[in-house]
């Protein structure tokens, strides 16, 4: 009637035999992308995602209130994930209240930086902040710019062949900037941009049908790649819901 049962009398042998049997019938797949073996630092993917707690936790947790005054039931998870081996890294667990406004997803992912790792971000979850942190620490990024930066190019790079089949439509170096801030000593910026030559590449979606502006410190890889380490950014989002639905941790059942 229960697993725990099942197992006490599962005729170990047998099921090592079929084990051995149904490996002998996998095809020999390559265990790696061949297009990540072209960099040597590991790839990480970092994101958040939101989960309702159920009413008696909550209820025994600290009731935080959003800025509309709503008493907050949900915990987020900002999580750091492998994506060639699709295993979580590093995690931290915060209310949901406390972000993004009070800063802490960025908060959160610097405080599992780690050196010579390439990341793989979403807009919302990197700064200038951030951005500069990971930079100093050796470290690279291939993030999606944020709407309220700009970009001043110093340098347009040719594209290949290959760049134009995968959608690239521009490479650029140059700087990142602020395009527009108030800057009223009540709001004045905490964080300046990074002085670093960076690397604009601009990739066409077409399931949106639009452009999408990735930012990196990469430099010595071909446009085509930069795209395509961005789009490995989406294991993390498969693996979010994996979690929620498949596992069934949609919502959380104790602390």
């Amino acid at each position: 009637s229960t697993l725990s049962d099942a197992l006490a009398r599962f005729d170990v042998p047998s099921v090592r035999h079929v084990i051995r049997m149904l490996r002998r019938r996998l095809p020999q797949l390559k265990q790696q992308d061949p297009t990540l073996e072209l960099l040597t630092q590991r790839i990480i993917a970092g994101d958040g995602s939101s989960f309702h707690m159920a009413g008696e936790v909550a209820w025994a947790l600290k009731r935080h209130k959003d800025s509309k005054g709503t008493i907050d039931s949900q915990a987020k998870l900002h999580l750091q994930l492998d994506v060639r081996r699709w295993t979580m890294e590093d995690l931290r667990v915060t209310g949901a209240s406390q972000s993004p406004q009070g800063g802490s997803e960025q908060a959160m992912m610097a405080q599992m930086l780690e050196k010579g790792v390439t990341y793989l971000l979403d807009r919302g979850y990197c700064g200038f902040d951030l951005l500069g942190r990971i930079l100093a620490a050796n470290s690279h990024v291939v993030l999606r710019m944020k709407k309220d930066w700009t970009f001043r190019p110093s340098q347009d790079l040719p594209l290949s062949e290959k760049d134009k089949q995968a959608g690239i439509g521009s490479d650029q170096l140059g700087l990142v900037g602020k395009a527009s801030e108030d800057l009223s000593p009540g709001n004045k910026r905490e964080h300046e941009p990074p002085e670093q030559v960076l690397r604009l590449v601009q990739v066409w979606d077409p399931g949106k049908r639009q452009w999408v502006l990735l930012l990196t410190d990469l430099v010595d890889l071909e446009a085509w790649v930069i795209g395509y380490l961005y789009r490995c950014r989406w294991v993390i989002e498969l693996f979010f819901r994996w979690l929620k639905m498949t596992a069934g941790f949609a919502h959380l059942i104790s602390e």
